[in-house]
Parts: structure tokens; sequence; C-alpha cells
């Protein structure tokens, strides 16, 4: 009984680190998304302002 406490107190500590290991990479996956969008819109603006138009915020 007590071999199977251990094994069930270590599924659940492995399962939370999975859990949490997943939600730090969609943040990372999130900032790069965000990031790249960010990155065309200031590449798409420079362009803009290259050519003559004011795209001032």
């Amino acid at each position: 009984m007590k071999q199977q406490q251990k094994i069930h107190e270590a599924n659940l500590i492995f399962t939370r680190q999975l859990i949490e290991t997943t939600i730090q990479k969609k943040r990372l996956d999130d900032l790069h998304a965000f990031y790249n969008v960010d990155k065309s819109v200031n590449g798409s603006r420079s362009a803009l302002k290259d050519i003559g138009i004011d795209v001032s915020r």
C-alpha cells in the first residue's frame, strides 16, 4: 500500500510539472507570436515611411 501511495504521489508531481511546463511553453509561444506581429507592423510602418507616407502614432 505504501508503495502505491509513493507511485501516486510521484504521478501527481510529474503531472503538475508537465502542466507547468506546458503553460510556460504556451506563454513563450504567445510572446514570440506577439513579437513577430510587432516586428511585422514596425517593418510595414518603416516601409511606408520610406515612401513618404506619414505613419506617426
